[in-house]
């Protein structure tokens, strides 16, 4: 990682950037939907030391003909073995790279395709899932739904479904607020004085004698956002099982968890990111009606854990960009852990291999946040960062390689192109080119359209070193941003997704590289090769020159391949094949498409299963709106089975749904799943009118 800071912390991630005089700001944020909410973040903190040194690479191993590593000949993708999958687990942080793997269910099969292995459901439903048929309870057995009435009707939510209480209910109106720590003015550490944020997007639930009776979402529109309204129980008949609850969780359109952020319930201290948590709780806060009467004002303190709220807002809005932009993913599910107090091996990373809750969800991604002294969970720029990792990785390939690496100081190709992608899309995301973090107690920050670092000088490649050479990661974020703007951000994005950056054997001939460490200079020690091919920057910058994005001269005005980073615009390598698609429903009930690149292939539109569309291969990057009111779903066809993206791409009528909450109080239970305890919150008045660019900071001289 490396860090930065952020051009607007916004009034919350539900509110859109604004740019202060003097700030380099990037004006191409609304293609990734910044107006309707965004925040920002950056980096797995390797340990940051502020030192210099050249871009040559140094590590001048030879290439070994047979695989080697802690892995042997085992992918990072992974491999059947039996009906698990085994891989190589490696952090987007860490340089602990070992063989690892998990089991499949016995509701799974495991598929391998050759580099990527998974669990796939053979049956209906997993065994004890549990969903509304409406007025009927439905519950999975040996794979198959079982439905039985309900008396009082049946009510569900994203951690299940069970029969309504015949308890009494009457309408509570309330509005979630949560406490957020911008960095001060100087960016010298987070401010003293907190923030009042609404709370958007949250998932509200209400109990009564401790039986869930109703779910709703907190407002997304700005003159609401944070209201909700609920079925509770009335203040005067409250006893000790019946209370409201928020919860750090999402669901989509089945109401299946998608993405949460937990506890892993180690203790205080360093703790290693490939031990499975021992004791996982999901983040929720809760409060009664008699505590807070209807209508009322709740927030989330900072004592109570607001910034695993702060954590979960940025998450909501970059999961929700994404999909929104590339598609629902079978591999997209993902659990973000932050535990007070609990710093990771790897500072802030992601790791790409699953996790099952022991309520029966299950996620095929992770991140860690580190919640120690430092509280870098404030930083957007990190979590953004994060995030684009996590993008990287579900929509495209990641490397596969990670590692400490140092700010200012360059890193193998593979590391580099992951750490720098994902400081390009936190500043993407934010809307600013400056990242902050702090890290052993020391506050730090970097300019990407600058080049210019708080503590060091930053230092550009060498051209003749050639493309293999090491390179600061933030050398290949400033190039990224250099070559974005208004009419390059839907074909950058695209362009990690597209068959170029996703199918082996990438052109360029990378493979992903070994190593043990950094020297005494904190340069990375030599290298050994996994022969596994993997891609890197050059292969991005052929994809963006294949694909018509950026014409050669204009990457070569980014890239100065005679003095700096040697990329032959000229001659790129390319290879055809399909490009994202990206489908939404808009708020009237249409079908929105749209394509960055000509279409390879036809592209076919079904609605409720019947033809709708059909643009044939050839057809221009554009735009089309479908009129789709009384639909329920649309599936996209892109080409063949053998298309990375899949043959297609369903894409639901309801709106994902979203939750959130926390620590010591009532047991929040659905069905036969421990959510966990949750702490009682204050009463709050409506957050005072401020300036709108009261997050903005000054930027440092």
């Amino acid at each position: 990682m490396r860090s930065l800071r952020t051009c607007p912390l916004p009034e919350s991630p539900g509110s859109p950037p604004m740019c202060s005089p003097g700030r380099h700001c990037v004006l191409v944020v609304a293609l990734l939907g910044c107006s309707s909410g965004g925040g920002g973040g950056a980096g797995d903190p390797g340990d940051a030391a502020f030192v210099d040194a050249t871009g040559a690479d140094t590590s001048g191993a030879e290439l070994p003909t047979e695989p080697v590593g802690a892995c042997g000949g085992v992918p990072v993708g992974g491999r059947c073995n039996g009906n698990a999958v085994e891989f190589c687990a490696a952090a987007t942080g860490s340089a602990d790279t070992r063989l690892a793997s998990y089991a499949c269910t016995a509701d799974e099969i495991c598929r391998d395709d050759g580099g990527q292995a998974r669990c796939e459901l053979v049956g209906e439903c997993f065994s004890g899932a549990t969903e509304c048929r409406g007025a009927a309870l439905a519950t999975c057995v040996g794979g198959r739904w079982q439905t039985s009435p309900c008396a009082s009707g049946c009510v569900a939510s994203e951690f299940g479904a069970n029969c309504r209480s015949g308890a009494s209910a009457g309408r509570y109106q309330g509005r979630l607020t949560y406490e957020l720590k911008p960095p001060n003015q100087a960016l010298s550490d987070w401010s003293p004085t907190p923030l009042q944020v609404p709370a958007a997007g949250f998932l509200v639930l209400s109990f009564a004698d401790g039986v869930l009776i109703d779910a709703t979402v907190t407002s997304t529109a700005s003159e609401d956002a944070g209201r909700f309204e609920i079925d509770a129980v009335p203040a005067e008949l409250v006893d000790g099982d019946d209370y409201l609850a928020a919860v750090a969780a999402r669901g989509n359109a089945s109401q299946q968890l998608i993405y949460l952020v937990a506890k892993s319930g180690f203790s205080p201290g360093r703790q290693d990111v490939s031990a499975v948590p021992p004791a996982p709780d999901y983040w929720l806060w809760t409060w009664t009606p008699a505590q807070i009467r209807s209508p009322g004002e709740v927030n989330i303190p900072l004592d109570a854990g607001s910034g695993a709220a702060f954590v979960f807002d940025y998450l909501r809005f970059v999961y929700d960009a994404s999909v929104d932009f590339y598609g629902e993913r079978l591999n997209a599910p993902l659990v973000v852990w932050l535990d007070y107090g609990v710093d990771w091996s790897c500072g802030a990373c992601m790791g790409p291999w699953r996790y099952a809750d022991p309520g029966g969800a299950v996620f095929e991604r992770q991140i860690w946040l580190s919640g120690g002294a430092d509280e870098g969970f404030w930083s957007g720029a990190v979590v953004a960062h994060e995030l684009g990792h996590y993008l990287m990785a579900t929509y495209g390939v990641w490397p596969g390689e990670g590692g400490q690496h140092i700010i200012g100081l360059p890193s193998h190709p593979g590391l580099a192109w992951s750490e720098g992608f994902a400081t390009w899309f936190s500043t993407v995301v934010r809307g600013d080119t400056v990242y902050y973090d702090k890290q052993q107690g020391a506050f730090f920050w970097f300019d990407l359209a600058r080049r210019a670092y708080s503590n060091t000088t930053w230092n550009r490649p060498v051209a003749d070193f050639g493309l293999e050479q090491l390179i600061d990661e933030n050398e290949v974020a400033a190039m990224l941003l250099a070559l974005t703007r208004e009419e390059t951000l839907g074909g950058l994005l695209a362009a990690i997704a597209s068959p170029r950056m996703t199918q082996p054997p990438y052109l360029r001939g990378y493979r992903r590289r070994v190593w043990d460490g950094l020297d005494q200079q904190g340069l990375p020690l030599p290298f050994q090769s996994s022969q596994e091919s993997a891609p890197h920057f050059a292969d991005f910058l052929d994809t963006v020159v294949c694909g018509g994005v950026a014409p050669p001269v204009t990457v070569d005005q980014v890239t100065e391949p005679f003095v700096h980073y040697p990329f032959p615009s000229g001659a790129p390598l390319c290879r055809s094949g399909r490009a994202p698609i990206a489908a939404r429903w808009t708020d009237d009930g249409a079908l929105e498409l749209a394509w960055h690149w000509a279409l390879a292939s036809a592209l076919v539109v079904a609605l409720d299963g019947e033809e709708a569309l059909v643009l044939p291969a050839g057809t221009p990057p554009g735009a089309h709106r479908i009129p789709a009111t009384h639909v329920s779903f649309a599936e996209i066809s892109t080409g063949s089975s053998g298309d990375p993206w899949g043959a297609s791409v369903r894409v639901s009528r309801e709106p994902p749904r979203a939750l959130t909450v926390q620590a010591t109080g009532p047991l929040v239970r659905i069905g036969e799943r421990v959510l966990g305890r949750g702490v009682a919150l204050r009463p709050t008045s409506p957050p005072a009118p401020t300036d709108p660019d009261r997050g903005t900071i000054a930027r440092p001289p």
